[in-house]
């Protein structure tokens, strides 16, 4: 289906207006071919290199009026050369741009419907976790000359004449123009405050077109999901970068063909659409497509950083296997007690950055940008040398370049999002180095990589100039975060209760905000998003709303949280603050704990699998000895929990059998003894075990258990059963399952069980019991007595 056309001017009506514009002017000797091109030519944004025709680069036409109508609007042009506009090619070019702002063009500016749609990061990084969830390959596509495909503004624009036009125009047509005519706008021009939102508007209307039928979400526009031929896809659009999701190559290189046919111009050849294959970076974001995850990383972001200022080698005496965390721990307290330094714009401020060797807010916002791109490990101390910007002291500069020397150690180090299968299409990845402390408690489970889980935290007043407390939060799907913060409050809490409080709603807010965009998406939130806190103060405000003394102040419109939580859309979790993976992002802490909570953060589904890998390639068995590693531990039986009752993620399920995961550890366990049940009647000649047998005790309590076990499924009594029998034991044992045991496995247990001839009968057996005590002992006693204690005990 094509796109509807922008309505250009015909060439008949450039005539017509030449004539009644340009009575004393003869444009008959222009060349139609040539007017027509101009007319259509490709916008300023075309960046073309300086031995083309100029006229390729034009988004204006060749006609030049004397003044634009009554309402219309007239800009300057400004030229560029730039190197590296053109993405792998380095080839110099060079740009037309119209100067917009505000200054130059404040009527525009007034009548002008600027807003258009930029990649938040939170948005960015789910879509990659999604690709990761579904198994899909991203791939890039970049939109030439966007602008130049796009309608003109809505008000009548025109460009003043500079002389690169007038040379251009005197070489092309012949004619010297007059510097005070101005020329059309037939396209969209770069730096038009209008030209981003014309071509949103435009793009959409391929995207929605039914050969793609992409879809995008109310609260961001730049990411879309859509089906095409029968396979689902993702796309991500910033402005005209395009990564697109999917699982076969050639589904991608169909939709970006699509896409630049639809764009192309009449006349245009080839399409103005590039096919960027595998992508590996994106928006300023190494991404790192493995057989088992994609990673996000801002490694060759942070090497261009450290090369500008003459970073890059670390100095002889530094160990590049320093474990150290961005800042001190007791790096707070000398920071805000270290006196104010001079002011921006002051001779002495200049000399101290001369003497540091650096611009200390050039280097803070440098670090901001890894911060919020996939470093959360950085928040809180960029945040916090963030307000001391405007008269830092030596001792800030330093802490800001510590920063920085951390980045350089860590500069691998990013956000993953699982795999659900191995792909031997891709490299393989590279495991994390794992220590874990078994003496933790164990980290909450997930029921399944696509369900939103959240962490918040809060330090209460530790902002020591205005004791304001800080808030940090951090939101993960598939397995590493997608949205995460380090925030100080904005009015200082009484309280550590309200410090709490105010943080659990602003991440509420933000898990609202999520759980829309992945509605839209068609990946809704079936269960309310758990966000994990570690006080419990707070969570019985939101989850039983419960007031508290120290919550009777609390501003009325933070109690939203507790009509969120009745509405399903969160409920509050308690999680230990040794833990807590947001503690790291309100607070300094020491290498062992900001390893940990970072880990979590950024790649906690990833971390534990690797253990569960690691220890089956050890140990050949994934049933985890909790002495070894109890954290793995629980976690595993967290899994099995969640598999018996039919909620954990199939994804899941697919990929912890590739380990050959025993999802019935309790069956194994069963076998087990059963097999030492085995052994004790080769070695006594008999299946009575005593209760305390003084060979293998724990195998007493567990025959004792199977008694116990039976006897509530067969009220008619266990006496007399014998092999010949049991396929009424089963009928009977089939319709009497209990939650803990399936039919499946009572059959098979007891099939066991009759058929080396097990002694049900609980008198029988403490018969047995009490003649092997007289007869090892060899105790005299009369027959008479010894036969009535034992029926003195029968159940």
């Amino acid at each position: 289906m094509p796109v509807e056309e922008t309505p250009v001017l015909t060439l008949d009506a450039i005539r017509s207006i030449c004539s009644l514009r340009f009575p004393d002017t003869d444009f008959s000797s222009v060349p139609v071919e040539d007017i027509a091109a101009a007319i259509h030519a490709v916008t300023s944004t075309a960046i073309t290199p300086l031995n083309r025709p100029l006229d390729s680069s034009l988004a204006v036409s060749s006609n030049a009026f004397p003044h634009g109508p009554t309402g219309s609007v007239a800009n300057s042009s400004n030229w560029t050369v730039c190197m590296t506009l053109i993405k792998r090619s380095g080839e110099r070019r060079s740009r037309s741009c119209c100067d917009g702002s505000l200054r130059a063009a404040p009527l525009l500016h007034q009548v002008a419907s600027t807003y258009s749609s930029c990649i938040e990061q939170p948005i960015q990084r789910m879509f990659f976790a999604l690709a990761a969830a579904h198994d899909m390959q991203v791939y890039g596509g970049d939109a030439t000359d966007a602008f130049a495909h796009s309608p003109p503004p809505e008000t009548p624009t025109f460009i003043m004449i500079d002389d690169a036009y007038a040379e251009w125009y005197k070489a092309r047509f012949g004619v010297t123009l007059d510097w005070n005519m101005v020329l059309p706008v037939l396209h969209a021009l770069q730096g038009h405050p209008e030209s981003g939102r014309l071509w949103e508007t435009y793009i959409n209307k391929i995207l929605s077109l039914p050969e793609l039928s992409f879809r995008s979400t109310t609260h961001d526009g730049t990411i879309y999901s859509g089906v095409f031929e029968g396979e689902p896809i993702l796309l991500l659009r910033q402005v005209d970068d395009f990564a697109l999701a999917c699982r076969r190559e050639s589904t991608a290189k169909a939709v970006y063909e699509f896409i630049g046919k639809a764009l192309q111009q009449p006349n245009e050849a080839p399409p103005p659409f590039t096919y960027l294959g595998l992508l590996s970076d994106y928006n300023g974001v190494d991404v790192h497509q493995t057989a088992d995850y994609i990673e996000l990383t801002s490694a060759g972001y942070i090497d261009r950083l450290l090369r500008s200022h003459g970073w890059d080698t670390p100095s002889p005496h530094e160990s590049s296997d320093d474990r150290s965390a961005p800042l001190p721990v007791d790096a707070v307290d000398r920071l805000y007690q270290s006196p104010a330094g001079p002011s921006e714009g002051s001779p002495e401020h200049a000399d101290l950055c001369e003497s540091q060797g650096f611009s200390y807010r050039t280097l803070l916002g440098e670090l901001l940008y890894a911060y919020i791109t996939c470093r959360p490990d950085i928040g809180y101390a960029v945040v916090t040398l963030s307000k001391f910007a405007s008269a830092p002291h030596a001792y800030h500069y330093s802490c800001l370049k510590g920063v920085a020397r951390y980045l350089r150690r860590t500069k691998h180090w990013g956000i993953r999002f699982a795999r659900r299968t191995h792909d031997p299409s891709l490299p393989p990845g590279t495991p994390h180095n794992l220590s874990l402390d078994p003496s933790l408690p164990p980290f909450p489970s997930i029921h399944s990589p696509l369900q939103l889980t959240g962490y918040v935290d809060a330090a209460h007043a530790n902002d020591l100039r205005n004791r304001r407390s800080t808030t940090g939060y951090a939101f993960v799907l598939n397995g590493g975060a997608i949205a995460y913060r380090s925030k100080t409050q904005t009015v200082a809490a009484t309280s550590s209760t309200k410090a709490e409080f105010i943080a659990a709603v602003f991440a509420a807010k933000t898990a609202k905000y999520l759980r829309a965009v992945l509605h839209e998406l068609s990946f809704p939130q079936l269960s309310p998003t758990p966000i994990h806190i570690d006080n419990v103060s707070a969570i019985q405000i939101i989850n039983a709303r419960k007031p508290t003394e120290r919550s009777c102040h609390i501003d009325i419109q933070a109690f939203a949280v507790q009509d969120w939580k009745d509405n399903g859309d969160i409920l509050m979790h308690h999680i230990p603050g040794v833990i807590n993976p947001s503690d790291s992002l309100t607070k300094l802490t020491g290498w062992v704990l900001h390893s940990r909570h970072c880990r979590r953060i950024m790649a906690t589904w990833e971390d534990m699998y690797e253990q569960l890998s690691q220890y089956y390639g050890r140990f050949g068995s994934t049933l985890i000895n909790k002495k070894i590693n109890r954290e793995l531990g629980m976690w595993t039986s967290e899994l099995r929990i969640l598999y018996s009752k039919g909620d954990l993620d199939p994804i899941w399920v697919t990929k912890l059998n590739q380990l050959k995961f025993n999802w019935d550890a309790e069956d194994v366990n069963w076998n087990g003894m059963y097999d030492r049940f085995v052994a004790y009647k080769k070695k006594h000649g008999t299946v009575c075990v005593p209760h305390t047998c003084p060979d293998d005790p724990p195998l007493g309590g567990w025959v004792q258990t199977n008694r116990m076990v039976y006897k509530h499924i067969l009220t008619d009594g266990m006496d007399g059963i014998s092999v010949q029998n049991q396929s009424s034991v089963f009928e009977i044992a089939q319709k009497r399952p209990t939650k803990r045991f399936p039919a499946t496995i009572h059959a098979k247990r007891l099939s066991k069980l009759l058929e080396i001839g097990f002694v049900w009968s609980a008198f029988d057996a403490q018969w047995q019991d009490l003649y092997k005590d007289w007869f090892h002992t060899k105790r005299v006693m009369d027959t008479r007595w010894f036969h009535t204690k034992a029926w003195s005990i029968q159940p």
